[in-house]
């Protein structure tokens, strides 16, 4: 409801999504980077089984509570939400409508335009 309510009142709310299991340099960049993009960060967190599953045994490094804290840490960040499955009934369950949107990759790797 709230997220709903700042897109009502005018915010542009800019969503992104990872692991986030051991927060670098580059993860802090990529972020504000995303928040430079809108008003309102929201950072849709791997749930501790997803990165089980993508990353393999021994991971995650971090449980999801405590890398939501870490994330609530830094500016750039206003929300975080742990998530188990990606897909359009996450986004509805949230109540984010998607009207348009794009997918950034790689905003966190040194990348050059071709000339």
């Amino acid at each position: 409801k709230k997220l709903t309510d700042l897109r009502a009142s005018g915010k542009r709310v800019v969503m992104t999504n990872g692991c986030f299991d051991i927060l670098h340099r580059g993860h802090v960049h990529y972020l504000e980077e995303a928040k430079s993009l809108g008003d309102i960060l929201v950072v849709a967190l791997n749930s501790d089984a997803s990165i089980q599953r993508l990353k393999g045994d021994g991971r995650p490094v971090n449980r999801a509570k405590d890398r939501a804290i870490v994330l609530m840490g830094l500016s750039s960040v206003d929300y975080v939400i742990i998530f188990a499955c990606f897909n359009y009934i996450f986004f509805t369950n949230i109540g984010i409508t998607i009207r348009r949107y794009c997918v950034g990759r790689g905003l966190s790797r040194n990348t050059k335009k071709k000339k």
